[in-house]
This record gives C-alpha cells, structure tokens and sequence, in this order.
C-alpha cells in the first residue's frame, strides 16, 4: 500500500495490520518468492534482513542510514540492533524482538 501511495510509510508501521504474515517459510511446501531481475548491486553494497521488531522501529531512511555507516558489518549491526532495542525499552519495553543479518558484497 505504501508503494502504491495509499497510505504512508508512517501509516504502515502504526497500522493494526502491520504485523500481518503473507508469505512464510516451512508453513506450506512450497512458497511464492519475488525476484526482481533488475536489482543491481555492486562491490560494498550492503543487504539487512530483519525482523519486523526493527524493520517497523524507525523509517526506511534512518534505517538505511543505520545499515550504511562506514564500519565493519558486524560492529554496524550491533549497533543498529542496540539503538532499536534502545528505542523500544524507552518506549516502555514492550517492542516487538529484534533478528537481523547484514550482508555485505565482496567488502
């Protein structure tokens, strides 16, 4: 919906419906994957996979900055993963838990 511009990204982390699951693995024996061939990446590209605990804590944009400082990937995540969870225990400890990966091509 953000995408299609019928809500905002502010709106989608507030909704009710946010934490809806439409694809998961190991429910069924086959899943629906999206392949998008025109992704393009690059020497020092970075790729985070994470849990909606951090995905829906701040914005896109802060969370993409968080992933792009210019530190070595396991010291980044650490401290995007101690930020967020800093976040939600000022928020009165009650936020969702936090995984991620962050991957970096070819450092």
């Amino acid at each position: 919906m953000v995408k299609a511009g019928l809500i905002t990204e502010e709106q989608a982390r507030l909704s009710e419906k946010s934490n809806i699951i439409t694809r998961g693995l190991g429910i069924q024996s086959t899943v629906d994957i999206e392949i998008t061939d025109n992704l393009s990446y690059q020497k020092g590209d970075r790729f985070l996979l994470c849990t909606d605990g951090i995905w829906g804590a701040v914005p896109e944009k802060k969370l993409v900055a968080m992933a792009s400082y210019k530190e070595n990937v396991e010291k980044v995540l650490n401290q995007l993963v101690e930020k967020i969870d800093a976040i939600g225990v000022a928020s009165g400890g009650q936020h969702d838990n936090l995984t991620a990966a962050l991957i970096e091509i070819n450092p």
